[in-house]
């Protein structure tokens, strides 16, 4: 079976996350990204679904693309709860990706918001700098 971008995000769905490897992104006395990580620019929080695809597979993507970034998962059910959307938003050569926004479809999260994400994302590896 293959993937079909345009479903709809279930719960059950993990959500990756690259961390960039620079220091606001990353608090290393607690060796976890911080809330700025969740800040964005005016599209959203740029995410992967994934996909059906087993894990190996996305970190050996990510570790390509991104070879200096941490990675870190998001439950995308824990993400609606907050309450955030997870909108589809695949684009070329990443049908994958998906974007966070607000619940009024904007990409300004409030602050509360990026705290728990922050806090609940599950670090798969920090960025090259606090390896």
């Amino acid at each position: 079976m293959s993937f079909n971008p345009e479903t709809e995000i279930a719960n059950s769905e993990w959500l990756y996350r690259a961390i960039p490897d620079l220091p606001n992104f990353w608090k290393p006395e607690f060796s976890r990204p911080s809330s700025a990580l969740f800040k964005t620019n005016t599209d959203g929080i740029s995410v992967d679904r994934d996909g059906d695809r087993n894990e190996q597979e996305i970190i050996a993507v990510f570790c390509q693309k991104k070879p200096d970034h941490g990675l870190g998962k998001l439950n995308a059910g824990f993400v609606k709860e907050i309450p955030l959307i997870i909108k589809q938003d695949p684009i070329e050569n990443n049908p994958y990706h998906a974007l966070i926004l607000e619940t009024d479809g904007t990409a300004d999260i409030k602050s509360s918001k990026t705290k728990k994400l922050a806090k609940e994302i599950t670090v798969i590896q920090a960025p090259e700098t606090y390896r």
